[in-house]
C-alpha cells in the first residue's frame, strides 16, 4: 500500500466486552488489524473499559511500536505535558525523548517535556539487573534493581504502571508509590 493510498481505521469497534454488540475477540485484533493494514483502531466499547489494558497488553506483545511520527509527537506535545508519573520501558522512552540516547538522557528530556515524574524500567535493556529508574526535578531520585530472571517475561512494565497508578489513586506521593510497587 502506498503512502498516498488512504487507509481505514475502524472508529468504533465494539469487542466482546460490549455484549450483545460486538463480536471481535480481543486477542485476535492486533493481528487482524495488522492483516488489515490499519495502523490504529479505535476501541469503543459500551459503558466498560475492561478491553483497554488488555489491548495494550496484546498489541505491545505483537510488537508494535508507539506508533508513527505523528502519534509519537501528539503524545509528547499533547500528554506529555499533563503527566504525572510516565513509566517508560527503554524502547519507549527512546521513542519518545527526541535524540537521546541513553536512559538518564531520555528521562531528562521527557522531564523536559513537562513530565513531573519519570519511571525509566529496564526490562528491555541487554544488562545483568533491571534498574528501573525514577527521576524527578531534573535528578535521578532513585535506582530500584532487580536480578533479572532467566527468560523474557512480557507485562512486567504493565504490572508496574498498573500497582503505581493504584497506589497514587489511594493518596502516596510518587517517590512512595514507586517504592511500594517494586
Amino acid at each position: 500500500m502506498s503512502s498516498s493510498t488512504p487507509r481505514f481505521i475502524h472508529l468504533r469497534l465494539h469487542t466482546e466486552y460490549s455484549l450483545l454488540e460486538g463480536a471481535m475477540r480481543l486477542k485476535k485484533l492486533p493481528g487482524s488489524c495488522a492483516a488489515a493494514g490499519m495502523p490504529a483502531v479505535a476501541v469503543t466499547d459500551t459503558n466498560n473499559m475492561f478491553a483497554a489494558l488488555e489491548f495494550s497488553v496484546l498489541a505491545s506483545g505483537a510488537g508494535t511500536g508507539l506508533g508513527g511520527p505523528e502519534l509519537v509527537e501528539a503524545m509528547r506535545v499533547l500528554l506529555l505535558p499533563m503527566t504525572k508519573v510516565l513509566t517508560p520501558n527503554s524502547l519507549e522512552a527512546r521513542a519518545l525523548a527526541r535524540g537521546a540516547d541513553t536512559i538518564d538522557a531520555c528521562a531528562l528530556s521527557l522531564l523536559d517535556d513537562g513530565v513531573d515524574y519519570v519511571l525509566a524500567t529496564g526490562t528491555h535493556e541487554n544488562t545483568r539487573h533491571v534498574d528501573n529508574r525514577l527521576y524527578h526535578d531534573d535528578r535521578l531520585l532513585e535506582t530500584f534493581t532487580w536480578e533479572r530472571l532467566p527468560e523474557s517475561y512480557h507485562g512486567s512494565g504493565c504490572t508496574l504502571a498498573s500497582s503505581l497508578a493504584g497506589l497514587l489513586a489511594q493518596g502516596l506521593d510518587p517517590l512512595a508509590a514507586a517504592h511500594e510497587a517494586q
